[in-house]
């Protein structure tokens, strides 16, 4: 019996791997939703003796994408659902030999678990109640206190860095935006993690630099320094901004004080985008204070921060709608900052150029100034006590040349003074 060692898998039996491989793939991918930042509703079915419902069907769609997450009341009455994208929902209760009851108008926001409850009354199916303004959603189980922002507030309030972390100062339980730059020196080998990433926050009067900030559900810090230590996402690729702060539930850990957490958006069933631009420049600016006593002109500057977004339903046109089933999002932000300073630095005087040093203050003590003293490099002398002394310049002045005929003041000193700009103020 003879074996091919060249024998080919036919291209069909290819394309079914591939498609299997890429099945595999996106099943795996959807069970892979950040654990807590997504929302849940839970709840408990009755009928009108207040008797539980067991295998009442429940779904909930939402309505700016039409995808429905569904799931059955257990023998209590009990059912659950997890994983729910942040937004607005509808909520269906049914059982044969009941009427149906739709609620709509349901806004879930990040990290929600609330408690919706149904009271069916006898009927068939075809019965439907609609309820378009439900009570407000209960969080039975929570004993905290959040903050939730929307897109529209984190992309219309002014941020000067574009950074979505500096959303936490409109939440009154937030204090601290990073330790000032001027203290990095006290922070030891921490300090190149914590000043540049503006992580020293108090939640709620917690541990400084002790909040958890999470992104999808992701922890964003590492676990040394609990600074962040991963991108965060530009304001117009967020979708909600929430702050938890209090007494967590047990699904929440390594935390003090309070949780930051962003959702990042989806798209829907219609294309949205968005292109923007922020700009500043010194025609925009005014003048500091110190350089308007000094005479000194405005100096250039340009911040220009711009991008654009785009999300909707992944489709291919005549093989493909994702309308309902598959989304997409993207956003991308650029910048371009670029400044001019002034410097104040220290140069020769010009007596100094002369080698007079008669008038350099090197310190005050007691109010009074300390004058430098130049010594003599090149001459000198043992005192009685054996120890080298140099002759100091009369007057402080290092002369063009020595008794002896030689050069006291370097040539080549001079060609690198002839760089240094002339003082233009004392």
């Amino acid at each position: 019996m003879e074996t091919s060692k060249n024998s080919k898998v036919p291209f069909g039996t290819w394309t079914v791997w591939r498609l299997l491989l890429l099945s595999i793939v996106f099943s795996v991918s959807g069970n892979l939703h950040a654990q807590f930042s997504n929302a849940q509703i839970s709840g408990l079915v009755t009928d009108p003796t207040g008797a539980a419902i067991a295998n009442a069907e429940i779904s909930a769609t939402n309505t700016t994408t039409g995808v429905s997450y569904a799931n059955k009341t257990n023998t209590s009455g009990v059912y659950l659902l997890q994983q729910l994208v942040p937004g607005s929902y509808q909520i269906t209760a049914s059982k044969p030999g009941f009427g149906k009851i739709v609620r709509s108008g349901l806004k879930l926001s990040t990290g929600d678990s609330v408690t919706q409850n149904f009271a069916l009354t006898l009927g068939s199916v075809e019965q439907t109640v609609t309820v378009t303004s439900a009570a407000p959603l209960i969080s039975s189980d929570q004993a905290y206190d959040s903050t939730v922002l929307g897109n529209n507030m984190i992309t219309e309030l002014p941020q000067l860095h574009r950074n979505p972390l500096d959303l936490t100062a409109t939440i009154p339980s937030v204090q601290g935006s990073g330790p000032l730059t001027d203290n990095i020196a006290s922070l030891g080998n921490a300090a190149y993690l914590i000043a540049n990433h503006g992580n020293s926050y108090s939640l709620s009067g917690g541990q400084v630099n002790g909040a958890s900030i999470m992104v999808d559900g992701n922890l964003i810090q590492e676990a040394e320094f609990n600074a962040s230590n991963r991108a965060i996402p530009t304001p117009d690729s967020i979708g909600e901004f929430r702050v938890d702060s209090g007494a967590m539930t047990a699904n929440y850990g390594r935390y003090s004080g309070g949780i930051i957490s962003m959702q990042t958006k989806s798209g829907t069933n219609e294309y949205h985008g968005r292109v923007f631009e922020y700009f500043r420049n010194q025609a925009l600016n005014s003048n500091d204070w110190m350089d308007n006593a000094l005479g000194v002109p405005l100096q250039p500057f340009n911040q220009d921060n711009y991008g654009a977004s785009l999300g909707g339903p992944l489709s291919v046109p005549y093989l493909y709608s994702g309308k309902k089933r598959t989304f997409f999002f993207f956003g991308w932000e650029g910048e371009r900052f670029w400044q001019s300073q002034n410097v104040e630095s220290t140069v020769p005087t010009l007596q100094n150029r002369q080698g007079d040093f008669s008038q350099t203050v090197i310190n005050y003590q007691n109010g009074q100034p300390v004058y430098a003293n130049i010594y003599d490099p090149f001459n000198g002398y043992y005192d009685s006590q054996n120890n080298w002394v140099r002759p100091q310049f009369p007057g402080n002045k290092i002369p063009e040349t020595s008794s002896a005929g030689l050069s006291h003041q370097s040539a080549l000193f001079k060609k690198y003074l002839a760089l240094w700009p002339l003082p233009n103020h004392a």
